[in-house]
């Protein structure tokens, strides 16, 4: 699947930026803030990179920046405008922690969303994390939603009909219009058929709340864990500093699950209704990473 954001002048201006980003830190490979200050053909070679590096994002925001809402655009663009505008009065001190502290999360940020706009998926040593597409239906319903063990603990019920999941897979197509929508499935390395999947189920205070599910075969394989923790560093390193989720307290394997991806544990949340298709109390076990 070709991502929506897709086109050649994107790409090559994410490319572009990290190129700048690389100059920058080779430029500065073993450079005091000192040495930096006192060299003025250096500093100037920097913080055209810079200016470059500010010009691109701020060219990005317009096609990227709905999407990828919490990446630092506007403290990019205002360091840029500084560089250009008022290059005699730059804080070489605010360059050089500007070098050291936020550019290798930048690069990190850029390298992700270039992957998402060359190849859509997230690969881990064992699985590959893609897209929904409409096919994925009747698989999707076979491997895991029709199986009450794979739902017992979640919020919604196990499917009676491919019908249902259709349905359900229509919603997920419409929702990828939304820039909020961060979903994929989960497939094994050498086979395109989804034996599970993982979204993000809610923002809040704009940190993403995760959930997933996987086909019952696959349990205890550490294939969850996996999926789970290259995830959680993908939404960090696309801008988000906390990651949240919660598991009803019986479900032993995902409290585990969430335990192995270095999740902490801080609170337990008490409902009277589990969801609307299950009006059952429940207890969950609430947990959240930190970048």
């Amino acid at each position: 699947m070709v991502s929506r954001y897709m086109d050649d002048r994107t790409l090559l201006r994410v490319d572009a930026l990290l190129k700048h980003i690389d100059q920058i830190f080779d430029d500065t490979a073993n450079i005091s803030v000192d040495e930096l200050e006192n060299s003025n053909l250096l500093l100037r070679a920097v913080c055209f990179s810079m200016a470059q590096v500010g010009e691109m994002m701020s060219q990005l925001r317009e096609k990227l920046g709905e999407k990828y809402w919490k990446l630092p655009w506007y403290p990019a663009k205002k360091m840029r405008n500084v560089i250009v505008h008022d290059y005699g009065g730059t804080d070489v001190e605010q360059v050089y922690s500007t070098i050291r502290n936020d550019l290798p999360d930048l690069k990190k940020a850029f390298l992700a969303v270039r992957n998402d706009i060359v190849f859509n998926a997230l690969v881990t040593d064992n699985c590959v994390l893609r897209k929904v597409k409409k096919e994925d239906a009747e698989p999707m319903f076979r491997n895991w939603a029709s199986d009450p063990e794979v739902t017992k603990f979640l919020t919604w019920p196990s499917h009676e009909s491919i019908e249902v999941t259709n349905k359900v897979i229509d919603r997920w197509l419409e929702e990828e219009k939304e820039p909020k929508t961060i979903r994929f499935v989960i497939t094994l390395k050498g086979s395109d058929e989804p034996i599970g999947s993982i979204d993000v189920v809610d923002y809040i205070e704009n940190n993403p709340e995760i959930g997933y599910c996987l086909s019952r075969k696959y349990w205890n394989k550490g294939l969850m864990t996996e999926a789970c923790k290259a995830f959680s560093k993908y939404l960090f390193d696309i801008g988000f500093k906390k990651v949240l989720i919660k598991a009803v307290v019986e479900n032993i394997g995902s409290n585990r699950v969430i335990e192995k991806c270095g999740f902490k544990f801080t609170h337990q949340e008490k409902l009277e209704h589990q969801s609307s298709f299950k009006p059952n109390p429940v207890t969950l076990n609430c947990y959240e990473l930190v970048k």
